[in-house]
């Protein structure tokens, strides 16, 4: 379809799985209504991963698969220590601002939309500066230090919880949830599935009256230290339950390699209970409503969407999480829905015998805290900001 290029929108978000999938479901349900919404969808990001790891950024590879043009800048991220890395992060804060600055002046958007990430701040002053317009969201209860500067130059702020509002300025904030996509709550499992995968997932729900079903998940760039803790507790774990692990793709420490490794030497019963893999793509809202138990990195999106499916969980909160943000999901998390919180430092020893003890708590409805039409609001505000911009 020819879309008209006075209805063009920017979206940018980077730096990880969180802002990269509340931008990835609002662009889902611009594509899924284009007669609503004949707009032309450009995404402008970083192609840099994590420090020292070569492995791009999840925008780059995602982005393109979606359909949305993929425009790379440099990024950066300002730090409180002077190190080598930092100097070089510091560097790309300014390529950035040259890089989006040319980016708009080619593009000509009628908005930028904006999720949040260090790679956001120079395209959202840029766009000030040269006249778009620019909504933000904010997917955590407390706002990270892109989102704080970029407020100052947006016209309107998009918050999740209502907790949020307290940062940010009252007459241009708006409460309008955090934007799920649609798949989370698909629970049949798709067609695109592979077949050894498939038969995994069939097994671990078929066994489930025997056997509990536990997912556990980095996020999107993957958790080493979740990883290692399985690697080191495989006996134990595969003894009473089946598990799912997604790893991510990290390639500097490579878990998901060195898991596969480990399995070809193991023992037939810890194969027979163990699947691994890098990513998930929509299989994940069967996998939500079969999982007994999830065990995660409390991000915002993986709080909301484990509420949203009234979930259990157990929540291992990144410790160097900008404002202990993980920490404070995970404990609104546990006032909602049965759950449980586990510092890092105490993976080791806590872990495995807090797993049992969360099994045996109900699980409440908690799915009426989260609004499943977010997206849906959020693509009908950019749509008419877009229009009123014209």
């Amino acid at each position: 379809m020819q879309t008209n290029s006075q209805h063009k929108i920017v979206f940018t978000g980077g730096g990880s799985g969180g802002h990269l999938n509340a931008a990835i479901a609002v662009i889902k349900e611009f594509q899924a209504h284009p007669q609503q919404y004949p707009a032309e969808l450009v995404y402008v990001g970083g192609t840099r991963g994590m420090i020292n790891d070569p492995t791009p950024s999840l925008e780059s590879r995602k982005i393109p698969e979606l359909g949305p043009r993929f425009i790379s800048i440099r990024s950066g991220k300002l730090q409180r220590y002077l190190s080598v890395d930092s100097i070089k992060l510091l560097a790309g804060v300014f390529g950035g601002f040259i890089d989006a600055w040319k980016v708009l002046k080619t593009e000509k958007p009628a908005l930028v939309f904006s999720t949040g990430g260090y790679v956001t701040v120079p395209v959202v002053i840029c766009a000030r500066l040269q006249g778009i317009p620019v909504v933000i969201h904010e997917q955590t209860i407390v706002s990270g230090l892109a989102n704080r500067i970029n407020a100052q130059f947006a016209d309107k702020i998009l918050v999740s919880f209502a907790n949020s509002l307290q940062y940010f300025p009252a007459s241009k904030t708006i409460v309008s949830g955090n934007p799920l996509q649609a798949s989370r709550f698909q629970t049949d499992l798709p067609a695109s599935v592979g077949a050894d995968y498939k038969e995994k997932l069939e097994q671990f729900v078929a066994e489930k009256p025997t056997r509990p079903f536990i997912f556990i998940t980095g996020g999107g760039l993957g958790s080493h230290k979740l990883n290692n803790w399985l690697k080191n507790n495989l006996e134990a774990l595969t003894s009473k339950y089946n598990l799912l692990l997604q790893t991510g793709e990290n390639q500097v420490y490579k878990d998901f390699e060195t898991i596969q490794i480990h399995l070809q030497t193991a023992a037939p019963a810890l194969r027979e209970h163990l699947f691994v893999i890098k990513w998930f793509a929509d299989e994940i809202g069967h996998i939500y409503n079969q999982a007994d138990l999830v065990i995660s990195r409390p991000g915002a999106n993986s709080v909301l969407e484990l509420l949203a499916t009234n979930r259990r969980a157990i929540f291992i909160p990144i410790p160097w999480s900008a404002n202990n943000e993980q920490q404070l999901n995970a404990e609104y998390f546990c006032q909602q829905q049965a759950g449980a919180i586990v510092a890092e430092a105490e993976l080791a020893v806590k872990l495995l015998a807090q797993i049992p003890q969360v099994l045996q708590m109900s699980a409440r409805d908690s799915s009426k805290l989260v609004d499943k039409t977010a997206a849906v609001k959020i693509a009908q505000l950019l749509w008419q900001t877009t229009l009123s911009s014209n």
